[in-house]
């Protein structure tokens, strides 16, 4: 993979894991680009702490996730519905 950034177009959603657990699931779809062109979207899923749906940080991938050597950037309120920041960008 050469290059992997959200998919404007796609699906981002979050979700409480359990009532008042303070963690939610983020589901996102990335459209990868491979070095002979080909594009491919994929979901993905992952944990983030929060006290509420109102999520800013940033999650970098962990070694054996196959966005390895990616962070994700995001400030997102609202259970989704305001996207301030989404990016993917490379450690």
């Amino acid at each position: 993979m050469i290059n992997a950034t959200t998919n404007a177009e796609g699906f981002i959603s979050i979700t409480e894991t359990s009532r008042n657990s303070k963690i939610w699931v983020l589901t996102f779809t990335v459209t990868e680009i491979y070095n002979d062109g080909a594009a491919i979207d994929v979901q993905y899923s992952i944990n983030l702490d929060g006290n509420n749906a109102n999520l800013d940080g940033t999650y970098i991938f962990e070694d054996n996730h196959k966005l390895s050597g990616y962070t994700l950037v995001y400030d997102i309120k609202g259970n989704g519905s305001n996207i301030k920041v989404f990016e993917i960008i490379p450690v």
